[in-house]
């Protein structure tokens, strides 16, 4: 099951809930570091953001409560880089 969360476009972008290995495959910050584009989780967060930043501020800018507002996985990565628990378990 994925957290699926609506994008600065009107699309949508999937975090997978459950991490198994086709879970993890679909994840934006394992892609990166799979590609060789990112040595680290912290490389890999910041280089997403970076490239999402857009879709942040338009996050900033939604109709989103605050509760909904920091469950974006966008906005958990940025007020909490490296939060995510099964960080370690990959590298």
């Amino acid at each position: 099951m994925e957290k699926e969360h609506l994008d600065s476009v009107g699309g949508t972008v999937k975090f997978p809930n459950e991490f198994g290995p086709a879970s993890l495959m679909d994840d934006p910050v394992v892609q990166l570091l799979l590609s060789g584009r990112a040595e680290t989780v912290a490389e890999a967060e910041r280089i997403y953001l970076e490239e999402h930043l857009d879709g942040v501020v338009s996050l900033v800018d939604s109709p989103l409560s605050d509760e909904e507002f920091r469950r974006h996985p966008r906005i958990e990565i940025l007020l909490r880089p490296g939060s995510r628990g099964w960080e370690d378990s990959i590298l």
